[in-house]
């Protein structure tokens, strides 16, 4: 239903994050009748359908809307059987050769139906996407990239939502628990795995203070558990030059971390006149990790200048842990402070 891009001072409800945010709410299914689609291209099928469950309330006419929605979507590639067709009329590309030709796969679910005086959607999806290439001959660049190329990445999640409304509190529970694998291999020079077992919490309460308040204050938490499986070139720390993965040495690391992040935030949004908006908050971060945690407050303002003018401000801090290759211990230093930032804007609007 809407996708809000943050480039910038964003509030505190986003955390472990340096840079911009996206904010995509999802829409519910239609709830009048049921409707489908189908989407016929050169690459891949896909099919969606949607429409409404639950018995209609009393009183209710033929073709009024239920309760609950129900939305359902899968989509299949068929983009290998292209790639074939083209290379039987045309020839393999030169010094290429497509053992399993792009393929991909991915799916969604989305129930919404109304539970003990709230709103309860629960989502399941997953994607997966693979491909393997033979090289005809070793590469100009790097005589030791050879043989097979491949690629496998994959997750499936499932994310519950509830939201009610308790007295003068609008409460949010979400969690999302979901397992990914990402698989590559690149000739006798690289062979990773990567698979993590995750699962995030969610808890928030907003408050109207009055006309001119509204009040938010919520917890988070990142859980994973990632297993690492991996014969890769040492990694290029940052200042050092790049160079063919035949000439870096090899690193064989077998590892295992558990990770949990959590985090606190609250934050007040203030209307002093009806033309100004002024937004403070706070936010605290532990990274179990790192052994680290921050505290980041952030302000954002709004001044109307006229009816089709807004001077928007921003000020705050925020961190990051760093990238799990810098810090994983068999690669890197588990001994890194966070990455942190400073974001100060002046718009016009």
């Amino acid at each position: 239903s809407s996708i809000d891009y943050l480039p910038h001072n964003f509030g505190a409800r986003d955390g472990r994050a340096t840079a911009g945010t996206i904010d995509v709410e999802l829409r519910p299914g239609r709830r009048d009748r049921w409707h489908g689609a189908i989407e016929l291209n050169v690459v891949h099928l896909g099919v969606e359908v949607e429409g409404p469950i639950g018995p209609r309330p009393k009183g209710a006419r033929e073709g009024e809307s239920r309760p609950g929605s129900l939305l359902l979507g899968v989509r299949r590639s068929y983009v290998d059987a292209a790639l074939a067709l083209g290379g039987a009329i045309f020839g393999e590309p030169p010094g290429l050769h497509f053992v399993n030709a792009p393929v991909y796969w991915d799916y969604q679910a989305i129930l919404n139906y109304p539970v003990g005086g709230g709103q309860l959607r629960v989502m399941a999806l997953g994607s997966d996407d693979q491909i393997t290439l033979r090289f005809a001959r070793p590469q100009d660049v790097d005589p030791t990239i050879n043989g097979q190329f491949a690629t496998h990445i994959l997750f499936h999640r499932l994310a519950v939502r509830y939201k009610r409304r308790v007295q003068k509190w609008e409460l949010l529970l979400q969690n999302t628990t979901g397992y990914s694998s990402t698989e590559l291999s690149l000739g006798r020079s690289v062979a990773l795995t990567v698979r993590a077992v995750s699962s995030d919490f969610r808890l928030e309460a907003r408050r109207d203070l009055g006309p001119r308040g509204r009040l938010l204050l919520g917890a988070d938490v990142q859980t994973s558990y990632v297993l690492l499986d991996a014969a890769v070139p040492a990694p290029v720390r940052e200042g050092e030059f790049q160079r063919p993965p035949g000439t870096l040495n090899q690193v064989t690391a077998k590892d295992e971390a558990g990770l949990l992040n959590p985090g606190l935030y609250a934050e007040v949004t203030l209307k002093p006149h009806p033309r100004v908006s002024v937004t403070p908050g706070l936010r605290f971060d532990y990274f179990n990790l790192l052994r680290r945690w921050t505290l980041d407050p952030r302000l954002a303002a709004r001044l109307q200048l006229s009816p089709l003018t807004w001077l928007k401000l921003g000020a705050g801090l925020y961190a990051q842990d760093p990238a799990v290759q810098d810090y994983f211990s068999a690669f890197g230093n588990d001994r890194l402070r966070l990455e942190r930032a400073a974001h100060l804007s002046l718009a016009i609007e």
